[in-house]
């Protein structure tokens, strides 16, 4: 599962753990164009034996960051419609800036060979950069409302699914700028995740059921209900046989997921968690 970093209004904190699974990211030719600010607090680092950092240069709320495959970068996007990319351990600037979109970026993540960056919008769009060329090369349309949440799966190649406040999640092939699968709800979804191999997808909206989808016969295979309200996040563990969820009554629920060659599931709450609501 992609590290991710904390975000917290308009800057955001992180963690890094570098990962020596990736090669390094491409080096994008625009010249960077909002510096940042990088300070170290060495007794709030919880023993990682790196700094937390300290970025700054989003001029609206943060909504979402994520770290690059090789860990040496992270990209945020939010409400002022840009994605930066800022290097994660150097002291220096961010590292470039790709903008400008029609809508707020509600959630972004890097593509697994760390050369593009997808981004959800409310806009309804789906778009995908380039980091090289800083250029938008796709723009993935088809929802009626807003695009509240995307994820890839981690075994190339790539395939995207997005989650809209139009009730659908649609599955989306990169090489083509066409939807490929539609999975509808009845009720705004507001948080997407999808199996390593692609092979399951997993959804959640404002009715607070988390569902389980076979994308390849196109078929629902478990709904879990329990939270009160709106489930806003969901996470697959690295085994891919749990999901972490959060909701906006501060809760955070641990769902087993357990898939039979038969696809047929079995899932259950196996533990709650109260979260923070700062």
């Amino acid at each position: 599962m992609d590290s991710q970093a904390f975000v917290s209004s308009s800057t955001c904190y992180l963690s890094p753990t570098p990962s020596l699974d990736y090669p390094e990211c491409g080096t994008p030719r625009r010249k960077r164009r909002h510096d940042a600010i990088a300070t170290t607090a060495n007794s709030e680092t919880g023993g990682l034996g790196v700094p937390l950092m300290f970025l700054s240069g989003h001029q609206g709320e943060v909504f979402s960051a994520k770290f690059s495959p090789c860990g040496r970068h992270v990209a945020s996007g939010g409400l002022d419609r840009a994605i930066f990319i800022w290097r994660v351990f150097q002291s220096s600037s961010s590292w470039t800036v790709l903008e400008p979109h029609q809508g707020a970026l509600t959630e972004v993540q890097w593509a697994s060979q760390g050369d593009k960056i997808y981004a959800a919008c409310t806009d309804g769009t789906l778009s995908i950069w380039d980091i090289d060329a800083a250029t938008c090369i796709q723009t993935c349309q088809g929802h009626q409302s807003f695009v509240n949440s995307c994820a890839r799966s981690v075994i190339p190649p790539d395939l995207l699914v997005s989650a809209s406040s139009d009730g659908t999640a649609r599955l989306w092939d990169p090489r083509h700028s066409e939807c490929v699968a539609c999975f509808e709800h009845e009720c705004a979804l507001m948080a997407v995740e999808i199996a390593r191999d692609g092979s399951t997808c997993f959804t959640s909206g404002m009715d607070g059921t988390i569902r389980g989808w076979d994308i390849r016969n196109m078929q629902s295979i478990f709904a879990v209900s329990g939270n009160k309200k709106t489930v806003t996040g969901i996470r697959l563990s690295g085994d891919g046989r749990s999901l972490a969820t959060q909701s906006t009554d501060g809760t955070g629920d641990d769902v087993h997921v357990s898939i039979s060659p038969s696809r047929q599931s079995q899932s259950r709450f196996r533990s709650k968690i109260t979260m923070s609501r700062d």
